[in-house]
């Protein structure tokens, strides 16, 4: 495994909202079927996620960890330019925010995202396998 830390900017973290100093980090998993990447968004907003995007451009990655929490001002634009086979979703079953946005659940089966919801499904385990990657739940809903 390796990685890279995509953000925050120094230059814009120093006056930022605190979810938009989050880290986001870019991991590559070597598997027998090749290189998976996995895109870890923390909790940046629309805005500072899109001038990030603008400033270190990103590939595809097979895996999305939705930004903030899949939530309306985390943006689409993410799922779009990250176009993951696998969007997963970190939010406590009935949240009082409604984590995740409709927006976010549209935009992931746009693209044809499989969507992994704590909410919904507890703790994932992802498994890299030689047919692809495979989603597991291990318990009940986090709250």
């Amino acid at each position: 495994m390796s990685f890279e830390v995509v953000g925050p900017e120094a230059r814009y973290a120093q006056y930022a909202e605190p979810n938009d100093t989050s880290l986001v980090i870019r991991f590559s998993f070597s598997t027998p079927s090749g290189a998976v990447d996995f895109f870890a968004a923390g909790d940046m907003e629309t805005e500072a996620m899109d001038r990030l995007l603008r400033l270190h451009p990103q590939g595809h990655a097979a895996i999305l960890k939705a930004s903030h929490h899949g939530a309306r001002n985390g943006g689409t634009r993410i799922i779009e330019q990250i176009h993951p086979q696998i969007l997963l979703v970190s939010a406590g079953k009935d949240n009082s925010y409604g984590h995740p946005h409709p927006e976010t659940l549209e935009m992931a089966k746009r693209i044809g995202a499989t969507v992994l919801r704590t909410d919904q499904s507890g703790t994932v385990l992802l498994t890299f396998t030689g047919q692809g990657i495979r989603g597991t739940s291990l318990g009940t809903p986090v709250r």
